[in-house]
């Protein structure tokens, strides 16, 4: 599954050269879904959340995963499940390379189709984040490898699968409400209407502890406690997550960089390969990228 090595020259003084291939799909047939597959990669991730809820297939190697600041660390056969918003980071093992698929279910949809089959209308989220189940594995990556082709039939295979892994391993319950009701914004809807209306220009962290009426300590403490990373990190993926939704419907990076919040390409280049471990471009063309680890 991995790529294979490049071998440069001849004789004692070859060297070899390990690459590293990732991809983006986005299947016309599946709105709702959105797959990344990373192959051989040693790169990291700072901590950082999604707006979709995302579902990982570790291919082989092993990965340490932080989630909500718990960690694990998970191998090849291993299923990961992480909520919409919630804070994690996925970063390799004794600088070993790992391979994995990651996908992204649009969390609307999620809950339409299966929350509301599983008595969840109002969300889902996952008690076990990771499981093993060599069956199960085997039907998710068979549905990944099927979406390549445009006669899959994505939403009801989707759907079977999630509530197969719910009735064997009880693994989902209804979303906590008001888990986030202490802080300000109340919740994710709320921070992002707060950036829309401060556009261009992004919120201190200060400004937003005085709208709050608490010192800048207490809301920072207040932040983290309650989405699992601190405001300033928390404002980075919101905005980025605004951004990722331009790239993938083609607009420039430019104005993605700019809609953000950030003053310019570079920094917003520099915030996307920190929480997203790939180039805007990479990302917005959805196209196959191999390079040197």
């Amino acid at each position: 599954m991995s790529p294979k090595p490049v071998s440069h020259g001849t004789g004692r003084a070859a060297r070899t050269e390990r690459l590293a291939h990732q991809s983006f799909l986005a299947p016309s047939h599946a709105p709702f879904l959105e797959i990344r597959t990373t192959l051989g990669s040693t790169l990291p991730y700072a901590e950082h959340f999604h707006a979709t809820f995302s579902f990982g297939l570790i291919l082989e190697g092993q990965t340490r995963c932080s989630i909500e600041g718990i960690p694990y660390v998970v191998e090849a056969g291993d299923m990961v499940l992480i909520a919409p918003a919630q804070a994690h980071s996925c970063n390799p093992v004794g600088g070993n390379p790992r391979s994995y698929h990651m996908v992204f279910v649009d969390a609307a949809w999620l809950r339409e189709h299966v929350g509301s089959r599983l008595g969840m209308k109002d969300g889902l989220e996952p008690c076990k984040p990771v499981i093993r189940d060599a069956g199960l594995f085997a039907g998710f990556l068979a549905l990944v490898e099927a979406q390549h082709s445009a006669g899959s039939d994505t939403a009801n295979s989707l759907i079977h699968l999630f509530l197969e892994l719910n009735k064997r391993h009880n693994c989902f319950l209804p979303a906590a409400e008001g888990r986030r009701a202490d802080i300000l914004p109340s919740d994710a809807a709320a921070w992002t209407r707060l950036l829309e209306e401060h556009e261009p220009r992004v919120p201190s962290v200060s400004w937003l502890a005085n709208i709050a009426g608490i010192r800048r300590e207490s809301f920072s403490r207040s932040v983290r406690r309650k989405t699992g990373l601190p405001p300033s990190d928390y404002l980075h993926c919101l905005r980025l997550e605004k951004g990722r939704q331009m790239l993938r419907r083609g607009e420039a990076i430019a104005e993605a960089a700019l809609a953000s919040g950030y003053v310019d390409q570079s920094h917003f280049h520099r915030a996307f390969v920190k929480y997203y471990s790939v180039t805007p471009g990479c990302y917005r063309r959805g196209a196959s990228q191999t390079y040197k680890k």
